[in-house]
């Protein structure tokens, strides 16, 4: 039976960051939290691992990446699902937040820098794909969830800030309530083959 291994990523506070593990296909009751820079799993443990939105949020990526090659087997393939800078700058969590795009141009990987850090970790066969993804169905839903600050880098900001860009972005729903940049993210998924 093929294993696999996820990691999820959830900002709990502005210092702290956890990650959820989530190991075994069809599981139940197997969430684990770690420190994704020092997993407690055996090496060649799992035939694929899967990361969401995981590495804009570690100091040590690279540490991160080379532990997920530590627990594949041979064979085993890895994937990691992103925004990578180049294509959310443009977003409108950043569009109507500038502070967004000044924090997350230091802590956010490019395309290049991800696969840089996967060939560095040892992985082969190492390509990008960037999707365009309908995430919204309306732009008032958009509105609600950057209202909630439902995207991490919007905790980040001041709360001016915040609430200026929430202004603007509703201003802009409202007289371009059919917008369907309002209704799109792009995402890349990065892979590569232990």
């Amino acid at each position: 039976m093929s294993e696999a291994f996820c990691i999820f990523c959830f900002l709990h506070s502005i210092q702290s960051t956890r990650c959820w593990m989530v190991h075994g296909m069809g599981c139940t009751g197997c969430n684990v939290v770690q420190d994704a820079t020092s997993l407690t799993y055996s090496d060649k443990s799992f035939d694929a691992v899967f990361m969401s939105h995981l590495l804009h949020h570690v100091d040590e990526p690279l540490r991160v990446i080379r532990e997920c090659y530590r627990i594949l087997r041979r064979g085993g393939v890895i994937l990691n699902r992103y925004g990578a800078i180049e294509h959310i700058l443009d977003d409108p969590e950043h569009r109507f937040f500038p502070e967004a795009i000044e924090l997350d141009k230091t802590r956010t990987p490019s395309v290049e820098q991800v696969e840089k850090w996967f060939r560095t970790a040892g992985f082969k066969n190492v390509s990008s794909e960037t999707i365009v993804q309908q995430t919204y169905g309306a732009g008032q839903e958009r509105l609600r969830e950057v209202g909630l600050k439902s995207t991490s880098i919007l905790t980040l900001i001041s709360q001016s800030a915040f609430e200026e860009g929430l202004e603007d972005l509703g201003k802009y729903v409202s007289n371009n309530p059919n917008d369907p940049w309002l209704l799109i993210d792009r995402i890349t998924l990065t892979t590569g083959k232990k």
